[in-house]
């Protein structure tokens, strides 16, 4: 699983190169608004080829099966992805190839193996349905969620014994820092920042403030 997980990461990690492109087929593909633009292009797609073309359809076949592809990526993305899942938070492997990416967006360069952190919207979504949105419970619980995730990552990626690196990208600043304040004792934050949203964040998340923090054993 985690070799399949790294190499998927060379296109949906918030760090990916490519990151934007799969991101817009998420919007197209899953968001109401992304299926309206999609559908309206295509339309205008098949009347712009219909009367340049005679026929058509190889275009509109290849169009289709980028869109098919994209859509299985994804899924099977969001399928692998769930294994790495725990109370809130999603840790999971990230291809070395992306070293030079993380440097370019952090200015620190990481070793060791590399991880990446993100809140799991579905989890935020189900806690905020059993306690409510804004509530002094909703928060208790965000809280120690953020705290037990990130103390258990920790513990398993130190039992290893190798080098390693957290790399988190959220929207909501808190997140950040209550988890490092559950380990300090244990790594150390070397990098902590506002984060300039990438157009697939601006697009999937749209209106958040986003923060990038770099851990190390």
């Amino acid at each position: 699983m985690d070799t399949l997980v790294r190499g998927l990461s060379l296109l949906f990690s918030t760090y990916s190169p490519l990151y934007n492109t799969m991101a817009l087929f998420q919007w197209l593909l899953f968001r109401k608004v992304g299926r309206i633009v999609l559908l309206g292009g295509l339309v205008t797609i098949e009347c712009g080829l219909e009367w340049k073309l005679q026929n058509p359809i190889v275009p509109c076949l290849i169009l289709f099966g980028l869109f098919l592809l994209g859509f299985t990526l994804q899924r099977l993305w969001s399928w692998s992805t769930r294994h790495y899942t725990l109370s809130l938070l999603t840790f999971y492997p990230l291809h070395p190839w992306l070293r030079k990416c993380i440097y370019k967006k952090t200015g620190y360069f990481p070793t060791g193996d590399l991880y990446e952190v993100h809140v799991t919207d579905s989890r935020l979504q189900s806690i905020a349905k059993k306690t409510g949105k804004k509530t002094r419970e909703f928060l208790q619980e965000i809280v120690r969620c953020t705290k037990a995730d990130s103390q258990h990552v920790t513990e398993k990626y130190l039992v290893l014994g190798r080098p390693f690196a957290i790399i988190g990208v959220t929207y909501t600043d808190s997140f950040g820092r209550v988890g490092y304040r559950s380990v300090r004792h244990r790594l150390q934050q070397v990098c902590y920042d506002d984060w300039i949203p990438r157009l697939g964040q601006r697009l999937l998340f749209p209106g958040k403030q986003w923060w990038g923090f770099v851990w190390i054993n």
